[in-house]
């Protein structure tokens, strides 16, 4: 089992929070502490199991493959985290879900005139 410290469970792993499944989680267990019944500790766990498990599920269940075309106008790195802004930007995606023995594919086309990209370098 792979030994993650602090630092690197919260930038890799919380990002998932943020997702409507994870708002709702983080409403709900708000809702039980507010009615005293479960402890602080208990919701910090339970973040942290859905953390770890919705990141086991998307690397298991899920492939996507980027193309990404552009002109860089402007960028900069502070912290790790790229902003990039760009001219002409194209984004193909594709998305391929293994269920059982069934696979969904779908593809997002974007293009625009001009965008800002934030990347975070993976530790």
């Amino acid at each position: 089992k792979k030994a993650y410290s602090f630092k690197s469970v919260f930038d890799y792993f919380t990002i998932y929070r943020s997702s409507k499944i994870g708002i709702s989680l983080i409403s709900v267990l708000i809702e039980l502490y507010k009615k005293r019944k479960i402890r602080t500790i208990l919701i910090f766990r339970i973040l942290n199991m859905y953390d770890q498990y919705i990141n086991f599920l998307l690397k298991k269940k899920i492939c996507n493959t980027a193309k990404i075309k552009g002109v860089v106008e402007e960028y900069s790195n502070i912290d790790k985290i790229w902003y990039l802004t760009s001219l002409d930007f194209k984004f193909k995606t594709g998305l391929t879900i293994q269920r059982k023995k069934l696979r969904y594919l779908s593809q997002i086309n974007v293009t625009r005139e001009k965008c800002y990209i934030m990347l975070i370098e993976k530790a």
